[in-house]
């Protein structure tokens, strides 16, 4: 097993960057930061955290496992492969989309700061004085 960056380890579990990223700043995936930037990630612990990307070939290996040579068709490696493959694919949704709603969130929370500064609210106008000249000059009333 060999060391990976972060997107040679998601083409690896079949997974995007940003999932890959997300559990090394969570710590669920363990790395050793690279000079310059990026992340050496040990393949067995990349394996460790996420199951390998089944591909179309896999899937018609998986296939053949699953019809045992009875003929009675025994689907159960298959099916549970394909469980497996669609969990971590809800998993990788999941992360996507609560990695929006945090942007969503923040970017909301930017535009009010934003509108906030750039809204002259009627309690910082300062209101004109309407005194006379002779009252202002003397600062009475």
């Amino acid at each position: 097993m060999g060391v990976l960056s972060a997107s040679q380890a998601a083409k690896r579990v079949g997974v995007s960057v940003p999932t890959i990223t997300r559990a090394l700043k969570k710590g669920k995936l363990s790395s050793t930061p690279r000079e310059g930037g990026g992340y050496e990630i040990d393949e067995s612990e990349l394996l460790r955290v996420f199951p390998p990307k089944v591909t179309p070939d896999s899937d018609e290996t998986l296939t053949k496992l699953g019809n045992d040579t009875d003929g009675k068709g025994n689907e159960t490696p298959v099916l549970q492969a394909r469980v497996d493959l669609l969990e971590r694919l809800l998993d990788e949704r999941a992360d996507t989309i609560d990695d929006l709603r945090r942007r969503l969130d923040t970017s909301g929370e930017e535009t009010r700061r934003l509108t906030a500064l750039l809204t002259v609210e009627p309690s910082t106008v300062s209101k004109p004085d309407k005194r006379g000249l002779w009252a202002r000059v003397m600062n009475k009333g």
